[in-house]
C-alpha cells in the first residue's frame, strides 16, 4: 500500500492536532502541512502536492468551499488532491457532497468515520490513476493504430531460394548487409540473399523500410534497442536480436532519424 500524502486545514489548534493523530493511527500516511487558514491551505497545495486535503468549511479568509473553488479557477495543469470537508455543522454534508468531496465529517471526528473517509479516498485515487492511464493509452491510438497500418501494409519482396522463388515480409527484415553482389536480409528466423548491391536494393526495393548507417549495413528504425559507442569511440547499434551494428562516419547524421523513432 503506498503512502498517501495528506495536507490538514483547520484553524482550531487543537482540533488540527488531534485530527493528524488519528491520521497517524490509521498508518500509511504523510501530513506534509497542517496549515490554519484557507489561504494558506492554497499555498500548501501548490507547493506540497497532497494526495488528500482535509479541509475545515468554517475558516478564516477563505473557507474550505473556497478553497476549492480558487482551485477551480486556477485551472492548475497538476491534477488536484481529494477533498474531505470537516465541519462541526452536519447540515453542510450535502452542499460537501455538492462540491465533488470524497467525503465529509462531523466534529468531533471518530476515527472509525475517518478511517471510512481515508479507504474511501485510496480507492478513488486508485480509480482516478486508472483512468488517467486509460487516457494516455487513448491519445496514443491514433499513432498507434497508423504504426499498424505501415506494417500493414509494408512490402512484400520476391527472393531466389536455390531452385525456388519465395516471399519474404520486409516487415520480419531487423537489417540488410552487403556481402559483394549480394545483399543479405536478416530476418526473424533466418536470413535471406538477394542479388544485386545494397544500394540498389535500398533505392528500388525498400526506400521507406531501412536506414542506412554504413556503406555496408542499413537497419529498420524501430528495431534498434540502443545507441552504444564501441573502443575507438564510434556509434554502434544494438538491435533487438542482440546483433551490433557499425555506424559510419558520413552516415553519422542518419542517428536522428533513428531517436525519433518512437
Amino acid at each position: 500500500m503506498s503512502v498517501l500524502r495528506v495536507l490538514i486545514a483547520d484553524d482550531e489548534p487543537l482540533a488540527n492536532k488531534r485530527l493528524a493523530k488519528l491520521l497517524d493511527t490509521v498508518g500509511e500516511i504523510e501530513i506534509v502541512g497542517q496549515v490554519t487558514n484557507g489561504q494558506d491551505a492554497l499555498e500548501a497545495i501548490g507547493r506540497s502536492r497532497p494526495d488528500l486535503a482535509f479541509l475545515d468549511i468554517e475558516m478564516p479568509r477563505l473557507d474550505g468551499f473556497d478553497v476549492v473553488e480558487a482551485l477551480g479557477r486556477q485551472n492548475q495543469a497538476e491534477t488536484p488532491p481529494l477533498f474531505v470537508f470537516v465541519t462541526a455543522f452536519p447540515d453542510f454534508a450535502a452542499r460537501a457532497f455538492d462540491t465533488g468531496a470524497a467525503d465529509f465529517l462531523s466534529k468531533p471526528v471518530r476515527f472509525s468515520r475517518l478511517h471510512d473517509a481515508v479507504l474511501r479516498a485510496r480507492s478513488a485515487l486508485h480509480a482516478r490513476d486508472a483512468e488517467r492511464r486509460l487516457s494516455e493509452l487513448q491519445s496514443e491510438l491514433s499513432s498507434l493504430r497508423a504504426l499498424q497500418e505501415d506494417s500493414a501494409h509494408m512490402p512484400d519482396l520476391w527472393v531466389r531460394q536455390g531452385k525456388d522463388v519465395i516471399r519474404v515480409d520486409l516487415g520480419e527484415i531487423e537489417r540488410v548487409e552487403a556481402e559483394g553482389e549480394y545483399v543479405r536480409l536478416h530476418g526473424e528466423q533466418r536470413s535471406y540473399l538477394q542479388r544485386g548491391p545494397i544500394g540498389t536494393f535500398l533505392e528500388d526495393e525498400a526506400a521507406d523500410c531501412f536506414i542506412r548507417v554504413h556503406r555496408s549495413h542499413a537497419v529498420r528504425a524501430e528495431r534498434v534497442r540502443a545507441v552504444t559507442r564501441n573502443s575507438w569511440g564510434g556509434s554502434v547499434l544494438e538491435m533487438q536480436s542482440g546483433e551490433l551494428v557499425p555506424v559510419g562516419r558520413k552516415f553519422r547524421d542518419r542517428l536522428g532519424k533513428i531517436y525519433a523513432t518512437d
